[in-house]
């Protein structure tokens, strides 16, 4: 675990040494509203454009390294339609012949012992509910779908508009949830089948809502016939390059241009694949040295989602992200310590709705004036260690105190509990749904009510489609394919036990 953080600080660092300072506000972050054209060329990148607001005088800047690698990235030419229906039609084919090669290797090879008792019936803990947890997975998708649509028709600089802790939240969650789950069930390690199967199921489950959205919206609707981003994106790369283009024919002028929403399921799947590594690797003794390297990655995580680089997105970097689901799996652990040391503590509740006041508070008070439109390290770490209570003590309520809470019993109500199945796709297809509208639309007035309408709840519809003829059928035959006629338990509906949230 300290390796991979050294590593990864190390990464940045060294991005950070080749490139030039930026000039002005060090808290302005690199968002793609402030950039503006280039005078020296298109292939060109201004520094300070994307991370400050500077007179017109210092607009030009010499190249850097940096500079010069994403210009190489962001080609001008484009490609034939052709070549690039072709390129992104064999990107889907080969990663559909490998999660199929995977399924196959998993059933044939030998299992593994990889659990404390492998054969044995599952405990009390490990049967617990989180629908606390699903309904505000359900919230986050919401108030993110209502963002990204109307961004655009509201002042960015507005103090409760921002969803970048939800996202950052996405992540945490689907570290703490994967981990828990293997926890309550006594995994020790993966072996290698346990590792093959792993992979073949995060495969089926993140891949076929993410093709169709990406195949709607790249075939419909994307006219730039960009190779290189087109193959990056169906191959889950995206997020291994988030540089900023000059080309506005790029989605907000940056790799994430088939589908935006896209860089999460990207960030995630790229992370699941060391996702065995990171829970062997695991801190193994006493509370305090759990909480001591959870503080640990918290500060490491903060400051590196925060930090200023040139045409970087490191809010989009996957390895930055990782450390996010590894906050996560921390979590998880450190939960499952201190509940069973205090098993008959009786406020658990209380805690809970303490938690999901302050993280509340937190992330309304992210940004405060238009030139401050990204958090701090110090809100990042405030945010995350108020979600970890919240995490912590959902378990506790779970699994010990029944009494519940005022917010405990909101989050759990059967509406929010039952759509959190079908966020994950709500989320995915959301793009498509927007531009399908807009063609629409076209140039004709519509009544505010009826765009609000239809989407924001036309990608929950697309999403209840797509998971029960498109996700379920596929997932059903993977998981015949792996185990026989068994199907695995995170294969079932979201909402059948801890596995809920997995995603």
């Amino acid at each position: 675990m300290i390796f991979f953080l050294q590593s990864n600080v190390a990464l940045l660092c060294v991005m950070r040494v080749c490139v030039s300072v930026s000039a002005g506000h060090p808290g302005n972050g690199p968002g793609p509203e402030c950039a503006l054209p280039a005078k020296q060329g298109p292939s060109l990148l201004q520094i300070s454009q994307l991370s400050t607001l500077v007179p017109q005088n210092n607009m030009s800047m010499p190249a850097t390294r940096v500079e010069s690698f994403c210009a190489s990235l962001c080609p001008v030419e484009k490609t034939s339609e052709q070549v690039a229906v072709v390129a992104v039609m064999l990107s889907v084919l080969a990663v559909a012949v490998v999660c199929v090669s995977l399924a196959h290797c998993s059933r044939d090879m030998a299992a593994t012992s990889g659990r404390s008792s492998a054969s044995g019936a599952p405990s009390r803990a490990a049967t617990i509910r989180l629908d606390a947890l699903d309904g505000l997975r359900t919230l986050f998708t919401i108030h993110i779908i209502f963002f990204h649509r109307h961004e655009a028709y509201s002042d960015s600089s507005l103090w409760w508009w921002s969803a970048g802790d939800e996202v950052s939240m996405f992540f945490m969650l689907s570290g703490f949830v994967q981990c828990l789950t293997d926890l309550q069930k006594g995994v020790l390690f993966y072996g290698r089948r346990e590792t093959l199967a792993f992979f073949a199921r995060r495969l089926g489950r993140l891949c076929p809502a993410y093709y169709a959205a990406g195949l709607w919206l790249r075939f419909g609707f994307v006219s730039c016939a960009r190779l290189l981003q087109a193959i990056a994106h169906f191959l889950f790369l995206q997020t291994l390059m988030p540089v900023a283009c000059t080309d506005n024919c790029c989605y907000q002028g940056t790799w994430l241009y088939v589908n935006g929403p896209g860089w999460f399921v990207s960030a995630l799947l790229l992370i699941s694949l060391f996702y065995p590594l990171f829970y062997r690797m695991l801190p193994r003794g006493c509370i305090m040295k759990q909480c001591f390297v959870l503080a640990v990655v918290i500060v490491l995580e903060s400051i590196q989602t925060t930090m200023i680089l040139p045409n970087f997105k490191t809010l989009y970097f996957a390895p930055v992200r990782a450390l996010t689901f590894i906050i996560g799996m921390l979590v998880a652990q450190l939960a499952r310590s201190v509940c069973a040391l205090f098993p008959h503590w009786l406020h658990w509740g209380r805690l809970f709705d303490a938690g999901m006041v302050m993280s509340l508070c937190l992330s309304l008070a992210t940004s405060t004036t238009p030139l401050q439109t990204h958090p701090t390290a110090i809100h990042g770490m405030c945010v995350t260690a108020c979600f970890t209570l919240v995490c912590i003590s959902c378990v506790g309520m779970a699994g010990y105190d029944k009494s519940g809470s005022f917010l405990e019993a909101f989050l759990s109500c059967r509406l929010l509990v039952a759509a959190s199945a079908y966020s994950y796709g709500a989320y995915i297809y959301q793009s498509a749904i927007f531009k399908t509208f807009d063609t629409f639309k076209g140039t004709s007035p519509v009544p505010v009510a009826v765009e609000y309408f239809v989407c924001n709840c036309a990608p929950w519809l697309c999403a209840i489609l797509s998971k029960h003829f498109l996700e379920d059928p596929l997932n059903t035959g993977l998981g015949k394919m792996m185990l026989g006629a068994k199907q695995p338990p995170d294969l079932k509906s979201a909402s059948a036990g801890v596995e809920a949230i997995s995603t």
